[in-house]
């Protein structure tokens, strides 16, 4: 081999030796770069996953109200198809990132009290309480749900009652007056088997409405708190129930008396009731 052809031959070997160091410079600097984009993909995914050990970024207000806003809609979808469950788990989702919206609140309880009226068709009486309980520990004062809790209650003590199960039917109908001492279904289910309203049931019984006391009236739509006069419901649209008549309940034991003149459980004039309360300082 000539002087020239190895002086090619080195030039050639020392340029083929700085292409490959390039390429490996390169390559480092893309696989570093593509690195670098599944770290950052990955932290994302983690943001907000329990699962994840690394601590999820802070959201900002409007990132919540979206991401609720999201959940209101599919539990919208889902109520409408009538897979209760799952709307009660995006509207729970809903609620719990913007615990003060009562729209939010409301369309939860309707969703809660679908699912339970679903469960007590089915004759699954303890889940249908357990979803109508949830409904009224969100809306305490909601009365609608305090009955339904009752009814499932009853629904399933008169279940025990023609099976002779009398001390299983016992304990629901005591189980319906524990959450209201006036539920008239109740007692009378107590009455069928013999039995007397327990004296602690009878002591705690509120007493009837004051005059001109104002019951609070909600919406059956989404469960919202109407204001005195309102025609529709001022979250959902829906038309305002009609008022109904303020209850009357017998002083001595409890029972329902609303337009009656004497108690049918226990004899005691309903006049005579009223007069002696007000008149209970004694004579003379």
């Amino acid at each position: 081999m000539g002087m020239f052809d190895k002086l090619g031959q080195q030039l050639k070997d020392k340029a083929k030796g700085m292409v490959d160091d390039s390429l490996a410079k390169v390559s480092g600097a893309v696989g570093g770069a593509i690195g670098g984009i599944a770290g950052a993909a990955s932290t994302l995914r983690n943001t907000g996953n329990p699962a994840s050990d690394e601590a999820p970024v802070p959201a900002g207000t409007a990132d919540l109200s979206f991401q609720a806003a999201r959940h209101i809609r599919e539990g919208d979808e889902y109520l409408e198809d009538g897979e209760y469950e799952d709307a009660v788990e995006a509207y729970t989702k809903a609620q719990e990132l913007e615990p003060d919206n009562q729209e939010y609140r409301g369309k939860l309880c309707r969703a809660l009290v679908k699912q339970g009226d679903g469960d007590l068709e089915n004759n699954e009486y303890e889940d249908a309480v357990k979803a109508y309980t949830k409904a009224l520990e969100l809306e305490p004062g909601n009365q609608e749900y305090r009955g339904r809790i009752c009814h499932a209650w009853v629904e399933q003590g008169d279940g025990y009652l023609e099976d002779d199960e009398n001390e299983d039917a016992e304990e629901c109908y005591t189980k319906a007056l524990d959450v209201d001492p006036n539920c008239e279904e109740a007692r009378e289910g107590l009455r069928k088997l013999g039995r007397e309203v327990p004296a602690s049931v009878v002591a705690s019984a509120p007493p009837p409405p004051a005059a001109g006391a104002r019951q609070k009236t909600f919406c059956a739509g989404c469960g919202t708190e109407l204001a005195p006069g309102v025609k529709f419901c001022p979250s959902c649209g829906a038309a305002a129930p009609a008022t109904q008549p303020q209850k009357a309940f017998c002083a001595n034991c409890g029972t329902e008396i609303t337009g009656a003149k004497f108690c049918p459980s226990c004899g005691m004039p309903a006049g005579g009731l009223v007069a002696a309360r007000q008149n209970d300082e004694p004579a003379g």
